[in-house]
């Protein structure tokens, strides 16, 4: 279903792609739904985040209790999972129900729903990299920062959109007058650092470009290592 969800918002990122190559973007009512469209696609990376996830996992069990007591889960219903031979998989239907409502329900209390409502009042700063570097990507192809480890929601969210082109939504200030900033070789070279280190998931590493991919690995771990 996640691959369904992305492949509706993928003609709207190859727009917005096309408008940051064209420098049209500015002033255009378009460019709103278009960030919408971006935001949705991002928070459907957010939430299967595992500080996002590991929280929402772990009510399987405290929530099969109070299935009981409310009687939502009956007798009857134990009986038909017996009868279908998954009375002792209960624990792990609660949780795919629960991961189920975490990816892809639309309810405005649901998780997916509460980063896109964290998303939206963000500042959000394309970024274009020079011609001699490129924004990589990885297998979880997006960096998020908190301000703290007790903190739930995000204050950063970095995400490669192209080679060329990246995003950020931040809960700062606006930087001004630009809505695309050009950076230098070495601005790029730190974010996908952080990219490439900043989650356990990541365990692919996308560019065109074997050696440079090769420096950014080996400059992100040799960081973490000190």
């Amino acid at each position: 279903m996640l691959s369904q969800v992305e492949s509706r918002l993928a003609p709207k990122y190859e727009e917005l792609l096309g408008c940051l190559d064209d420098g049209e973007l500015i002033g255009t009512a378009r460019l709103v739904e278009l960030i919408d469209c971006l935001i949705a696609f991002i928070a459907s990376l957010v939430v299967r985040h595992p500080k996002w996830l590991g929280p929402e996992r772990k009510k399987a069990s405290t929530l099969i209790p109070f299935l009981f007591e409310k009687e939502t889960l009956t007798v009857s219903d134990l009986e038909t999972l017996e009868v279908m031979g998954l009375k002792d998989d209960l624990p792990a239907i609660v949780e795919m129900a629960i991961m189920d409502a975490a990816l892809f329900s639309t309810d405005e209390r649901a998780p997916l729903m509460q980063i896109v409502d964290i998303l939206k009042p963000m500042n959000v700063t394309y970024f274009a990299a020079p011609d001699n570097c490129e924004f990589i990507a990885t297998s979880f192809p997006l960096h998020a920062e908190w301000m703290s480890t007790s903190d739930a929601d995000p204050v950063a969210v970095y995400f490669p959109l192209s080679s060329q082109f990246a995003v950020a939504f931040r809960s700062c200030e606006p930087t001004g007058g630009k809505l695309v900033w050009p950076l230098v070789a070495e601005q790029v070279d730190s974010l996908n650092r952080c990219l490439v280190g900043g989650s356990d998931l990541n365990d692919l590493v996308f560019g065109t470009n074997g050696s440079y991919l090769a420096s950014i690995i080996s400059a992100t771990a040799q960081h973490g290592n000190q």
